[in-house]
């Protein structure tokens, strides 16, 4: 076997054994890197293998990374399939930079052996071919690339990572982060720093912008990656960077997180109304299952709780108030006894119980308190509650009013929304036909005796 032959044999064995290791590794001794950041230790290997081995050697590399992501750390695990939109994408993007990383190593290793030739002997001719295409990878690459000296002011940036500050790519050079981004150069300077000091790549680090435009502010979204530059003796450039945007994957896993609460707090939403049809069907005596569902009701869909009933005589009896201070129920007692409801108020709970209509009041600003609070001393001690958001909902069935259900909140500083308006109707709906049933079962019964 000739000495070319064996050296490439020698190549590839490097490449198959560090990424091997570089998976062993991720498998059974960091195992938490394999779901975040599935691709850490590979990028290392294929550098590896590359610069001992060549192109060929880091493109087989490359690809050989590839199939164990998608094997090992990439659901489905343990098959060579992609269903997960995210997974495609990530392998996608992780294949483009790895053949971006190939083909820098490559042109570096290139580089330390022509200035190891003598100095009469004539560098390849394909040299400037290999600048020129380096120059139009950077220049039409759909992720961003930048280069920062010794010094950490930029030398050269294609024009995605341009767009992050607006300016054109020449009116970078020779500046820092700190005077091209104000916004983010101090994060951005602190990375450059710490890679340029350590050597230690940062990989994947978040940072999000703000923009101004006609529509309005945009929240942009983007992963950048640092890492050291070196010649072949070592001798430190300076510090490149690669930008992804992620804007569009961050907004769909914005929407995905929203999706999944307002799914959760629909269902919890279900769960409290079946709790609540529970207790109203588990007895015939309202005056129990009223109370029992006012204590249900906080602090799960509110902070106070009034359960009003009007009696045969025509006159609103309070029937339950709950908080969770059992002192301020006692005082809400006492300040229905002191100040109680009058018939003939133009609002109220005798008003709304004649007109049937439910309220929803999202916030309670202090100007509707002093519209619909005539009593002095009762309006200072409202204010003193710092009441945020209520729920006026009468209790109405075949047509008669029977009393009125009121939902408060207060001290969590919650407000009511579209949906826990319609919650709350449905909860005084299921209120109302208890009671009536319960009542037309005592005359039936009163009846028959």
């Amino acid at each position: 076997m000739s000495t070319n032959r064996r050296s490439q044999a020698a190549a590839y064995l490097i490449a198959f054994c560090s990424i091997l290791f570089a998976a062993i590794f991720k498998l059974i001794l960091v195992s938490e890197l394999a779901t975040d950041t599935p691709f850490i230790l590979f990028y290392g290997a294929i550098v590896i293998t590359t610069w001992y081995g060549g192109l060929a050697p880091g493109i087989f590399a490359s690809g050989l990374c590839v199939l164990l992501s998608i094997f090992f750390f990439l659901p489905p695990y343990f098959t060579l399939t992609l269903s997960d939109p995210e997974s495609l994408f990530r392998i996608s993007l992780f294949l483009f930079e790895t053949t971006i990383i190939v083909y820098l190593i490559h042109s570096l290793r290139k580089t330390r052996e022509d200035n190891s030739l003598p100095q009469t002997q004539t560098p390849p001719t394909h040299a400037k071919d290999d600048a020129l295409l380096l120059d139009m990878i950077q220049i039409t690459a759909p992720i961003g690339m930048g280069f920062w000296d010794t010094q950490l002011r930029y030398v050269r940036v294609n024009p995605v990572m341009a767009a992050l500050s607006g300016m054109n790519p020449a009116a970078h050079t020779g500046r820092t982060v700190l005077e091209v981004l104000p916004e983010l150069g101090e994060g951005m300077q602190y990375s450059l720093k710490t890679v340029l000091e350590t050597g230690m790549p940062i990989l994947n680090q978040e940072i999000a912008q703000t923009r101004q435009s006609i529509f309005g502010e945009t929240q942009q979204h983007f992963l950048m990656s640092y890492y050291r530059v070196r010649d072949s003796h070592g001798k430190t450039f300076g510090v490149s960077a690669i930008l992804v945007d992620i804007t569009e994957r961050k907004k769909a896993e914005e929407e995905k997180a929203k999706l999944i609460d307002d799914l959760q707090r629909r269902r919890e939403q279900l769960d409290f109304l079946m709790r609540a049809s529970e207790i109203l069907n588990s007895s015939l005596d309202y005056e129990a299952t009223l109370r029992s569902l006012a204590v249900l009701t906080v602090p799960t869909i509110a902070d106070w709780c009034a359960v009003d009933i009007l009696d045969t005589n025509g006159l609103v009896q309070r029937l339950a108030v709950t908080h969770i201070d059992p002192e301020k129920v006692s005082w809400a007692y006492e300040l229905n006894r002191k100040y109680p409801p009058k018939p003939d108020d133009p609002r109220g709970v005798y008003h709304l119980i004649r007109r049937g209509e439910p309220e929803l009041y999202a916030d309670i600003p202090d100007e509707l308190l002093v519209t619909t609070v005539e009593n002095p001393e009762v309006l200072e001690i409202i204010r003193s509650l710092g009441l945020k958001s209520a729920m006026n909902l009468p209790l109405t069935a075949r047509g008669r009013g029977l009393g009125m259900l009121q939902l408060v909140m207060a001290e969590s500083g919650r407000h009511y929304s579209h949906e826990d308006f319609i919650l709350g109707q449905e909860l005084a709906q299921r209120a109302a036909i208890a009671i009536d049933n319960a009542r037309l079962f005592r005359e039936a019964t009163r009846s028959n005796d």
